[in-house]
């Protein structure tokens, strides 16, 4: 997500170089874009390599790649998980800061929520589950759980009184 968003807010020139997921189209919905930036493992030396103004991560704090550098201050942009819509907006906001522009990170969020304003209901109420492989699924107070109340969906995982992610057998 993190690549995502840095994608989508800073000037590709402001950018040194993103993670392996970034070209990854199952992964990244900005995979088009990211392709011709250097693509960074999770190595201290690379990280040195660029000499980057700016590390943006969720959160970059945890890397141990940044732990293995030398005591030099990075800046960082901790972004927390976002399981809600308006943590996104809040992850949005802080990168588009972050990286100077402020404008595009409004202009974004306008876009997302005229996007989900239109969005129409045909769950009408219907009862659904977002089931995961092995018999998870998706609870409530989770980003899932949200969209399908968009759409007009119940979560059954409301339904049965599920933490947000739980074991559920056919």
């Amino acid at each position: 997500c993190a690549d995502q968003l840095v994608l989508a807010l800073a000037d590709r020139a402001q950018i040194a170089g993103l993670t392996k997921n970034a070209t990854d189209i199952e992964m990244s919905g900005e995979a088009s874009k990211a392709r011709g930036i250097p693509l960074l493992s999770n190595s201290a030396e690379q990280i040195l390599a660029i000499e980057p103004d700016l590390i943006v991560g969720m959160p970059a704090s945890r890397s141990a790649a940044l732990r293995a550098l030398p005591r030099q201050d990075y800046p960082l942009l901790d972004l927390a998980t976002a399981n809600t819509l308006g943590e996104i907006y809040t992850s949005i906001r802080e990168t588009a800061a972050a990286v100077g522009h402020p404008e595009r990170g409004s202009a974004l969020i306008a876009r997302m929520q005229a996007e989900l304003a239109g969005l129409p209901k045909p769950g009408k109420g219907r009862v659904a589950a977002y089931y995961q492989r092995r018999g998870y699924m998706t609870g409530t107070g989770t980003l899932i759980d949200e969209l399908m109340g968009r759409v007009g969906l119940v979560n059954l995982a409301g339904k049965l009184g599920k933490p947000p992610v739980s074991h559920l057998s056919l």
